[in-house]
């Protein structure tokens, strides 16, 4: 059974196999400028306190999309389809609660206080949000 719902969709092998090395050299430009991204984020965070991780990788996701669009590409390029939605979810929110778990746990050891509920809430759409990948 867990087999079968991590088993690969045979519309992405045929999908994959008709890349081209333009493809492979967006691939790794978009991943470059990503790493880039996360290093100035953790520079400006050691340095002066200020973490941007929600809103740089709301930008981020959307640039993603907005790249498929403007290659008139179809969705599925970047793994959004809608037969793989569900799964997509239950993985999202599986993963997002091992976290939320994991995070409650330590906090707990180290005798912290808990999170206003508006934070609370924040970090579990931007934890739902960055692990559900509809692919």
């Amino acid at each position: 059974m867990i087999r079968d719902f991590f088993k690969t969709d045979e519309s992405y092998k045929i999908q994959v196999a008709e890349y081209k090395r333009k493809d492979a050299f967006t691939a790794i430009v978009v991943w470059a400028v990503v790493m880039g991204i996360y290093y100035l984020m953790g520079q400006l965070y050691a340095n002066n306190g200020v973490y941007l991780g929600i809103p740089v990788n709301l930008v981020l996701a959307s640039l993603c999309i907005a790249l498929v669009l403007l290659r008139k590409e179809k969705m599925t390029t970047i793994g959004f389809t809608r037969k793989n939605a569900f799964k997509s979810i239950v993985l999202g929110c599986s993963l997002g609660l091992v976290l939320v778990i994991a995070n409650s746990v330590m906090n707990i050891i180290w005798g912290s206080q808990l999170a206003q509920i508006q934070g609370i809430l924040t970090n579990f759409i931007y934890y739902l949000n960055s692990t559900c990948v509809f692919y």
